[in-house]
């Protein structure tokens, strides 16, 4: 789990724009995890329905029926996922580009929980 592991160190030799990238990605991906169950909550809410939370309780609509902030909270959450989706990709990607390309351990890293299997 990442609350008890710290993120694997990435190559020193690597380019300051790669470096961002790995940096922005995965702020932009545990944003995008918070982002996508509350914007569908609110839009939901917008909806006037409470939530069903796998039948263990209902979580309330907040503020009311309201079409024009349900279409407003719907295309945001859509604009959300398709984030979330180029994120993924990105992510999946480098971590590709690390294993096939670089060859630098990062990948053997990213799949062993932070254990690095980088060959020295």
């Amino acid at each position: 789990s990442r609350l008890r592991s710290k993120t694997p160190a990435l190559p020193t030799d690597l380019p300051a724009i790669q470096v961002f990238a790995a940096k922005a990605t995965q702020v932009l991906l545990y944003a995008a995890m918070l982002l996508m169950p509350i914007s569908g909550y609110l839009m939901v809410s917008a909806s006037g329905q409470a939530i069903d939370v796998f039948g263990w309780f209902y979580l309330p609509a907040l503020g009311g029926e309201s079409l024009t902030r349900f279409a407003l909270l719907r295309e945001m959450h859509a604009y959300v996922a398709y984030g979330f989706i180029l994120l993924l990709l990105m992510h999946i990607g480098g971590a590709l580009y690390h294993g096939w390309v670089r060859q630098d351990g990062v990948l053997g890293s990213m799949l062993l929980g932070g254990k690095s299997s980088e060959r020295d």
